[in-house]
């Protein structure tokens, strides 16, 4: 499985439609790429482990940019969120998780703040235990103030208090939503 980053003016220009430091993102993605060159195929594996499914794809292509816009899982367009790596990495691991159910064609229509609360729960969960970090609180509470996702963290605590320290994977929890 690769995992590719690219720039795109086309993106940056005609669809986000912000002005962006061509320097900056270029470092960005650099800085990304050495990233994933370190922790890819482990941050892969551990998603499969996590969601219970199996990555489809051969390669996982990331467009990143600078905007005001949300990034998305599908095509994954990654925002650089004022170049805030760690912030980046964060939403790139919960793209990540939404991106194997997309290839393993689950989706969820219904109750979409309490499901997108489980995704971040798995997210939290595994970069707690990747990458021992201290600073997932922040992480959290920056991504619940950007986002305006204050239902979607209170659902990921109820989740947090539902599954402690129980070996679940996101497969398992999918049937109260599909």
């Amino acid at each position: 499985m690769k995992i590719k980053v690219y720039l795109s003016f086309v993106l940056q220009e005609f669809i986000v439609k912000s002005k962006y430091n061509k320097t900056k993102i270029k470092a960005f993605q650099k800085d990304l790429e050495n990233f994933l060159k370190k922790h890819g195929r482990k941050l892969l594996k551990y998603i499969e482990k996590y969601s219970g499914f199996r990555w489809k794809e051969k390669e996982i292509k990331i467009w990143i940019f600078e905007g005001y816009h949300e990034s998305i899982p599908e095509p994954l367009f990654l925002n650089v969120y004022d170049y805030d790596k760690d912030f980046a990495i964060f939403k790139l691991v919960n793209l990540l998780f939404h991106q194997i159910l997309l290839q393993n064609r689950v989706y969820v229509f219904k109750e979409t703040a309490k499901f997108e609360g489980l995704v971040y729960y798995f997210t939290k969960k595994l970069f707690e235990n990747i990458f021992k970090d201290k600073k997932i609180e922040n992480l959290c509470k920056k991504s619940e103030e950007l986002e305006g996702y204050k239902s979607v963290w209170k659902f990921e605590k109820e989740f947090e208090n539902i599954f402690k320290d129980k070996p679940i994977t996101l497969k398992e929890t999918l049937k109260t939503f599909i």
